[in-house]
């Protein structure tokens, strides 16, 4: 009989349901972390309309002031750091409008945190309705890409999913030229019928990596004169 080690039953287990967990509906996730609902978009609901209407607005305004000569997404040396660009773009766009607030959502503490799903919160004053927007960026021509680009951590302490809203996606294509970036467009993505899956990955830090115990040899600096 084969006797398991301490943390085999452990790993087994994740790797057994990344398999069973590769297409599990976003709603069904969502709604097992948070205890709260994704909503569907209905083309037919006003209030839903409105908002999109709003995002319209925002999400123009933000690809003019990416593709200006000027614009301080050039200065970023990663495409991942204009990311924080766009958001807080849209947000200053997005609070201007008469019916909206739109903010950073808190977590369960009350704290704001740019980190993690989603970005931002957009509350319809009238209808009290909420959508939570999530701004991405990607290169023209790698929609049919496989390499991961959305990701959800399923922590209740930490989630920013406070209530049941509309969950969507705000996609800005680029054309991949470093610092020189051209935005071309926008796609506003209704995550209520997305399908996500689990990865399960095992990561260190360079703290973990770089230290006495594991270095088998430095460079000698004499070497390098």
């Amino acid at each position: 009989m084969r006797v398991l080690g301490p943390h085999q039953t452990i790993i087994e287990g994740l790797v057994s349901a990344q398999e069973e967990l590769g297409d599990l509906p976003f709603p069904d996730l969502v709604r097992q972390v948070t205890g709260h609902e994704v909503l569907p978009y209905d083309p037919h609901d006003e209030v839903v309309q409105e908002v999109i209407r709003a995002i319209d607005r925002a999400a123009d305004g933000a690809l003019a002031f990416l593709n200006q000569p000027a614009s301080p997404a050039r200065e970023k040396r990663r495409i991942n750091e204009v990311s924080a660009l766009v958001e807080s773009v849209l947000l200053e766009h997005l609070a201007q409008e008469p019916v909206l607030d739109c903010d950073i959502p808190p977590d369960p503490q009350g704290k704001q945190r740019r980190t993690g799903y989603p970005d931002l919160r957009i509350l319809h004053r009238p209808s009290g309705r909420v959508v939570y927007l999530d701004p991405k960026l990607y290169e023209a021509d790698s929609e049919t890409s496989t390499l991961r680009t959305f990701y959800f951590k399923p922590n209740a302490e930490t989630s920013k999913i406070g209530e049941s809203a509309h969950h969507w996606l705000l996609g800005f294509r680029h054309d991949g030229r470093t610092r020189e970036w051209r935005f071309d467009r926008w796609q506003l993505i209704d995550l209520h019928g997305f399908q996500i899956g689990l990865k399960v990955e095992f990561q260190g830090s360079n703290k973990d990596l770089y230290r006495p115990g594991l270095t088998i040899q430095n460079s000698d600096p004499q070497n390098l004169e």
